[in-house]
């Protein structure tokens, strides 16, 4: 989550990224950059099993998808306070229950999407639909909540 509980201009809790680097190999190279730089995390411990296809979000930006299997758990942190407020650690088993799943509806409709609540943190926009591809995939996927408002949060 970033600082203020606001990482990304409408709120909510983004996963790490960032733009790629002149010496990245690829997409794969840039996440772990990423995730390295902001939570600390030991890229030794991680084996990437999948890229998800390049997506562009509302914003314009050009994104793409990164999942990893942790085979080595470390601690994780939030590196620069001006960067990241906090890392969560959440069981997928926990995001996929219905208790924390829900429909969220944002700038007036314009967006529509999964929705995870996780605390007082809300999980949602590019993050929540990448938690809700893998819960499907992997078939945890439950039926979600009710559809909410942005502002209702």
């Amino acid at each position: 989550m970033g600082p203020g509980g606001c990482a990304t201009p409408g709120g909510g809790s983004p996963s790490p990224g960032g733009r790629a680097d002149p010496g990245d190999a690829d997409p794969a190279a840039t996440a772990l950059r990423e995730a390295t730089e902001e939570t600390g995390l030991d890229p030794s411990g991680v084996d990437v099993v999948a890229m998800l296809p390049r997506l562009i979000l509302l914003t314009g930006f050009h994104v793409t998808a990164v999942l990893g299997h942790w085979r080595t758990p470390t601690r994780l942190h939030a590196v620069d306070p001006a960067e990241t407020e906090a890392v969560l650690h959440v069981p997928p088993a926990v995001l996929a229950g219905s208790a924390h799943r829900f429909r969220l509806r944002a700038g007036g409709g314009v967006w529509r999407g999964p929705g995870f609540r996780v605390g007082d943190d809300v999980v949602w926009g590019f993050t929540g639909d990448v938690v809700d591809a893998v819960l499907r995939l992997g078939g945890w996927e439950r039926p979600p909540g009710p559809e909410l408002e942005w502002e209702s949060l």
